[in-house]
């Protein structure tokens, strides 16, 4: 991780070098992708082994088999849900239906797709340092600094590992979960507040019936081949 070290000193150096009037404007984000997008490329070393045995690995298997599987993927246990590999394997599909599933490709777009869900919550995040209710103070600009300098998020959050992606949705979680509590009004509930309580029906509806599909048709036996 050394190399990982010299480069997040770089990182936290341009950070915490922005003007507080920067952040939140255009070019900052077209920045913080930009170092996101950096800091994806970058990760060729494995901080966690799950990194690659829970999660591509297995995409990579689900589409073109002969993946060494780790034993929770095998018939005999099922103890592992297919959401997070599927994604991937979604990606990987379409790269080989377009022929462009190139060994760079391969490696790299789990990280890039990372990136895409990392920005989308560094910038509900900042949305909601900017809500009065939770930084009354309006150091919403700060907050976002400090909050980009954070080690784990710039060094792991680039990482096919569930810690990561759990670490990037949560701030989405926490948005929505404060957009549903802010529309209820003098104990009632708004249209806003219904249209969110449906959709979250819906998700759950659907998350459960991938689920199911997932136990019984998406759970592979281990194979005795490597992917190398």
């Amino acid at each position: 991780m050394k190399n990982n070290d010299r480069i997040y000193f770089i990182s936290i150096i341009l950070i915490f070098t922005l003007p507080f009037s920067f952040v939140g404007s255009k070019y900052f984000w077209w920045i913080s992708f930009a170092l996101k997008v950096f800091w994806a490329l970058n990760a060729r070393s494995i901080y966690q082994i799950n990194e690659v045995g829970q999660a591509v690995l297995v995409s990579y298997d689900m589409v073109y088999g002969g993946g060494d599987l780790p034993w929770e993927w095998s018939n005999e246990y099922r103890l592992r849900p297919v959401v997070y590999p599927l994604i991937f394997a979604v990606v990987f599909k379409i790269l080989n239906c377009l022929y462009l599933d190139f060994r760079f490709l391969i490696l790299y777009s789990p990280h890039l797709i990372h990136v895409i869900f990392w920005q989308i919550s560094d910038y509900l995040m900042y949305k909601l340092f900017l809500n009065e209710s939770y930084s009354p103070n309006n150091n919403a600009s700060l907050a976002m600094i400090m909050y980009m300098g954070v080690w784990t998020i710039l060094v792991m959050n680039a990482r096919t590992s569930t810690n990561a992606i759990e670490t990037i949705l949560l701030p989405i979680g926490v948005y929505y979960w404060t957009q549903i509590k802010d529309s209820k009004t003098n104990g009632g509930e708004d249209i806003r507040f219904k249209k969110w309580n449906r959709y979250s029906q819906w998700n759950l509806t659907f998350w459960g019936i991938l689920s199911k599909i997932h136990q019984r048709y998406f759970i592979l036996k281990s194979s005795s081949h490597s992917i190398v």
